[in-house]
């Protein structure tokens, strides 16, 4: 070996072994923190085929992982020992005792003989060793060195050599100058210690110097120190070498430009940080630099435990960016702490300064670690049972979860009864507890699916809180039911998840259910979810087929949907299943309504049905239905609900023991009359919640939920429909209805005193009567055939009353009733024809004097003819024609003639024709007082034929009266009479309202030219401008009275609310609609009267009222007579 050789082998030694001072040997203390051990030798052992150690010599070194062999120090090399020729020492006293020493730049290389020997104590003879042949060690003179004594490290133990021979080597220069490198060539990394040495040996410039021991001839290497703590790349791809082992592995390769912070400066090498080891980088390569103001630096080792294995070389950038600089690279096949996991990247640290890599290049480590703690926001965990991943769901940053077993790059983790993966580079170890960990705990055979993103829960705490997630489309087994959460397993945790968010999963043919908690039955059939009944927890139930997150069952009028989330699966049998269809016949429920199971022979309630909800009957058993609630058998009571009838149903039968019958004609439920239960009738249509059925002139109206579906087969006494009663009678006391059919007489109703009823015929002690659409017998001498009368008391006198009427309210006669006479100086001038012109306004008296009533007014300048006089009390007087008189017209400056048809009545005429006593027993004037509330009865064929005929518009419009009637609960008689009255139907004087009218203008506005009809004469004012048919018109127009048919039932509903029917008035005949005695009575006024005619409601009665009656074959009159006190 020449000398320029052994001076690069020193450096390169002393380099090496300085490293493994810093890195590997320390103080003893420092040394068992560092893995290193103190050993005995049991067995003498040679070390590189140099030294032979005698036992009981000391050593510290380390094991390898397989036990096998303990690494040691040997000069500047790390050597292998078989761990069975030593043995560990764990004598406190000798371990307290015994310290590590490391070498330093005071050891020189010399050459020793055999006959070299070693003792670890010079105050001892015991030898604890001996060269095994002659050899070059690094030994360090001592202060016996006159003696030949020198000391030697071994396995970091100090000994001591003697009797060794030094021979220098003689420095000789090289041959030739050799070829400095330059940085391109510079890229190839270094592989081998020679290879090392001949780089050192072309740098020697920079190596350092070389000084000659003259004395001993021996070479000690000094190296340089610098100032200055950072260097700057200047070359590219510049290799970082480790060489921990002993040999120089290159672990990265440092980017042109970039600046690292100087850890330890050995000669030509700088020493760095990388990833908590020094490295050594060749100076040749760099620059130094002083520290940059655009880069944070963090000196010193960070400590941490989690590491990971460098897959393949990795670039580390500035940034978590791969747009962003390269600063090194981080060759594969290495472990690597890692400062901070960020999913996606991994944060590092190089030169003391802060890179990163993309977590694809590396795999964190979990060497015998159970738990794992997420550090990114979105972990997805996937599931690979079907040879795919599939993505299920989220784990959330910062939670912690236990490890199922180590799956290369992934962690296995528990989900139920199968498991799932998440990628270990979006965690980081974790050894703590883990909260809620599902070791224990078992999943149940019933599982959910997942309908949305749905967050699982951790409630731990006490309160909720996020764990992961779960994505839409998984089904996940659960532990159990809690409330309005399912417990799962999830990822090795107990977690809870909503049940909005998911629904229990049936299988497509598994259709047998266990209510898990009481749970709403809804139909849809709306369109909205509405409730119609309960199912009771722990109840069986079958399923007509699966609907997304419902159950289709039977329930109601079709089907109805529970929530699967209130259920579990069921293999076993049901209760009492129904095995019939529906009857087609249905109820509503009333209220809440209890269904119950009696397959025990005991009542059960198992379900509920809400009220108002439609449900079909499967049968009728006395006061129960028989139902189907999800394939079982039922049973409620008729009492609690009211049965539902099609249109076309013609037959009810009654259950209750008395059920009313109900006249509605005033606007208020009065009972006439009663059927009897297990009765059945026939009734006219359906009305809502009610049965309209015939009672006699009137339709009658039963509830529905008093009765069920009934069949014309159970009696044999129904009428047809071509007989009609022509006569009526009124019961004297409650009437008890019989049928006879049988033989015998069997009680099926009553009709209550008082009311005024029709018979077919009658036989002797017996009447016959349509009651109900069955031939009924009532006793004759319970009745009286004949009108009904009833009094009406007025607490006020008729004096009274009729003299507020004469003051109050101006009722008015016929014109020519009465002599009209005035004063002579009412004239300013009489012509020869006897007409005088009148100066200024006169009143018109009933005599010829002032104390007679005033008939009328006559206005300035009229003209009057003069038909006869009088002088009284020297007063002349004349009598004068007041029917019809001359007013002037200014604006078109003429008379013209004027009819004055009406005028104030006497109040002897007045009280004629209020008093009733004057005409209840006039069988025409009597119709008067005929309760107009209450409908005649009669037929549209019978109007048409009788009444209508030749009636202009108003013919063959019998069915419009007849509607108007049924609808409004007004006598069809007194509407006709009071059309024909108004309109003069079919006469010369035919109304335009009738016929019908243009309009094109109301109130003052255009609007779409429509023809209207109003056959009442409703708000024909006399006043209106230029006529009241102006007024008439508009307000037919304003109500859509576009046909006569809209008039005549329009009009109806105007006259029941303005007067039959109205709260204040009550003017419920002809005679109260005309003087209003009520409103007399209460308010001492006269007010709301129809007609200001005192003669009015006679004129009705016998001019059309009773002309009418008296065509009927069949009518229904109740008479209603003022009584005043």
């Amino acid at each position: 070996m020449s000398f320029s050789q052994l001076r690069i082998w020193i450096l390169v030694l002393i380099l090496m072994v300085s490293s493994l001072g810093l890195s590997s040997i320390a103080s003893a203390n420092e040394n068992e923190d560092n893995g290193k051990i103190l050993f005995s030798v049991n067995d003498q052992v040679t070390l590189n085929d140099e030294i032979t150690l005698l036992p009981g010599s000391l050593i510290y070194g380390e094991l390898n992982k397989e036990n096998t062999n303990v690494l040691v120090q040997y000069n500047s090399q790390l050597i292998e020992i078989p761990s069975k020729n030593l043995v560990r020492v764990e004598d406190p006293s000798i371990l307290s005792n015994t310290s590590s020493s490391i070498l330093d730049e005071d050891y020189e290389i010399m050459k020793f003989s055999t006959q070299s020997v070693l003792k670890q104590n010079l105050s001892s003879e015991k030898t604890q060793g001996h060269l095994a042949k002659e050899s070059d060690l690094l030994v360090k003179q001592g202060e016996e060195a006159d003696e030949g004594i020198y000391s030697i490290l071994i396995g970091n133990i100090t000994y001591f050599i003697s009797e060794g021979s030094k021979e220098a080597e003689e420095e000789t220069a090289p041959e030739k100058e050799e070829k400095e490198q330059t940085p391109e060539e510079a890229k190839e990394p270094v592989t081998s210690l020679e290879e090392s040495a001949e780089q050192l040996e072309q740098e020697k410039e920079v190596s350092g110097q070389i000084n000659t021991k003259t004395e001993s001839s021996i070479q000690k290497f000094t190296i340089q120190q610098s100032n200055t703590e950072y260097f700057e790349v200047i070359s590219d791809n510049v290799p970082a070498y480790d060489n921990s082992t002993g040999a120089l592995v290159e672990v990265a390769q440092l980017q042109k430009g970039q600046v690292y912070h100087i850890f330890t400066d050995y000669g030509n090498w700088h020493g760095i940080l990388v990833g908590g080891k020094t490295v050594y980088v060749w100076k040749k390569s760099t620059q130094l630099v002083s520290k940059p103001l655009d880069i944070n630096f963090e000196l010193g080792k960070t400590k941490g435990e989690l590491t990971a294995n460098i897959l393949k070389q990795a670039n580390a950038y500035l940034k978590m960016d791969k747009s962003s600089r390269v600063a090194a690279k981080l060759n594969a096949d290495k472990s690597f702490p890692v400062v901070e996991n960020y999913g996606e990247w991994f944060k590092v640290k190089v030169g003391e300064r802060y890179l990163f890599i993309e977590a694809g290049n590396g795999r964190i480590n979990f060497n015998n670690i159970k738990g794992f703690q997420v550090v990114t926001d979105t972990t997805p965990i996937y599931d690979n049972r079907t040879g795919k991943l599939v993505e299920v769901g989220h784990l959330t940053k910062g939670q912690v979860y236990p490890i199922y077993s180590d799956f290369t790059n992934w962690h296995r983790i528990k989900f139920g009864d199968y498991f799932v993966y998440a990628r270990k580079n979006h965690t980081i170890p974790f050894t703590g507890s883990i909260p809620k960990e599902s070791k224990n705990s078992t999943v149940g055979p019933e599982s959910i699916d997942i309908l949305d993103e749905t967050v699982v829960n951790d409630n731990s705490t006490g309160k909720l809180l996020d764990i992961g997630t779960l994505l839409p489309g998984q089904t996940i087994p659960i532990i159990k039911d809690f409330g309005n959460w399912f417990e799962i397993e999830y990822s090795g945790r107990i977690g809870y998840v909503s049940k909005a968010t998911t629904r229990i999963h049936f299988e497509s043919d598994q259709n047998r259910y266990v209510v898990s908690r009481d749970t709403p039955v809804y139909d849809n059939g709306s369109g909205s979810l509405v409730k119609v009944g309960t199912l009771e927890k722990g109840q069986v139930y079958d399923r007509v087929k699966d609907f997304s997150n419902w159950h289709e069952i039977r329930f109601g009028e079709k089907n109805g949907y529970v929530l699967k989330n209130d259920t579990m699966p069921y293999s076993g049998s049901i209760i009492n299943p129904n095995k019939k269809s529906s009857l087609n016949h249905y109820f509503v429920a009333n209220q809440t309504t209890e269904v119950y199971d009696n397959s025990t022979g005991s009542l059960i309630e198992f379900a509920k049905i809400e009220k108002g909800a439609r449900y079909s009957i499967l049968e009728e058993f006395g006061n129960w239905y028989k139902i189907d609630v999800s394939g079982r058998n039922g049973f409620v009571r008729k009492d609690d609900v009211s049965t539902l009838f099609p249109k076309e149903e013609q037959y009810f039968r009654v259950y209750k023991d008395k059920t009313a019958i109900y006249d509605n004609s005033t606007g208020s439920l009065v009972p006439v009359g009663y059927l009897y239960k297990n009765q059945t009738y026939k009734r006219i249509k359906d009305f809502g919640n009610w049965h309209e059925i015939k009672f006699g002139n009137i339709n009658g109206y039963i509830r529905k939920s008093d009765t069920s579906m009934g069949t014309p087969e159970r009696e044999n006494n129904f009428l047809g429909s071509s007989i009609t009663p022509s006569q009526v009678f009124t019961a004297k006391k409650n009437l008890t209805v019989y049928d006879n059919s049988s033989g015998k007489l069997v009680k099926m109703g009553e009709i209550l005193e008082g009311q005024v009823y029709p018979y077919l015929s009658k036989s002797g002690s017996w009447a016959t009567v349509d009651f109900g659409g069955r031939s009924g017998l009532v006793a004759g001498e319970d009745i009286n055939i004949d009108g009904m009368f009833i009094e009406t008391p007025y607490n006020i006198s008729f004096s009274e009353a009729a003299r507020l009427q004469f003051d109050r309210a101006a009722p008015q006669n016929d014109t020519s009733k009465y002599d009209a006479w005035i004063r002579w100086d009412a004239f300013s001038k009489i012509d020869s024809n006897n007409v005088g012109i009148t100066d200024g306004n006169w009143n018109v008296r009933g005599g010829p004097g002032t104390n007679y009533w005033k008939l009328s007014q006559i206005e300035d300048l009229e003209r009057i003819e003069i038909i006869g006089s009088q002088t009284v009390e020297g007063v002349k007087w004349y009598k004068i024609n007041l029917y019809r008189t001359w007013k002037y017209n200014s604006t078109k400056n003429q008379y013209e003639v004027y009819y004055r048809a009406f005028v104030n009545s006497s109040m002897e005429d007045l009280e004629y024709y209020m008093d009733p006593e004057n005409f209840i027993n006039d069988d025409r004037s009597k119709y008067q007082f005929l309760l107009l509330s209450s409908p005649a009865g009669t037929s549209a064929r019978e109007i048409n034929e009788k009444i209508l005929l030749n009636k202009g518009n108003l013919s063959g419009k019998g069915a419009a009266f007849i509607e108007a009637a049924e609808t409004y609960s007004i006598n069809e008689i007194y509407l006709m009479g009071h059309a024909l009255l108004e309109t003069g139907a079919g006469s010369s004087r035919e109304s335009s309202l009738l016929k019908g009218h243009p309009v094109s203008v109301v109130d003052g506005k255009q609007v779409k030219p429509r023809n209207v009809y109003n056959v009442y004469g409703i708000a024909a004012y006399d006043k209106c401008e230029p006529s009241p048919v102006r007024c008439a018109s508009e307000y037919a127009y304003k109500q859509g009275w576009f046909s006569v048919e809209d008039a005549i039932i329009g009009g109806a509903k105007f006259i029941g609310e303005t007067y039959i029917y109205h709260p204040d008035y009550r003017q419920n005949t002809l005679y109260e609609m005309r003087w209003n005695p009520f409103a007399v009575e209460q308010t001492g006024w006269p007010a709301h009267q129809y007609a200001t005619d005192i003669g009015w409601a006679d004129k009705q009665a016998k001019g059309y009222i009773y002309n009418f009656y008296s065509l009927l074959e069949q009518k229904r009159e109740i008479f209603e007579i003022p009584y005043f006190k």
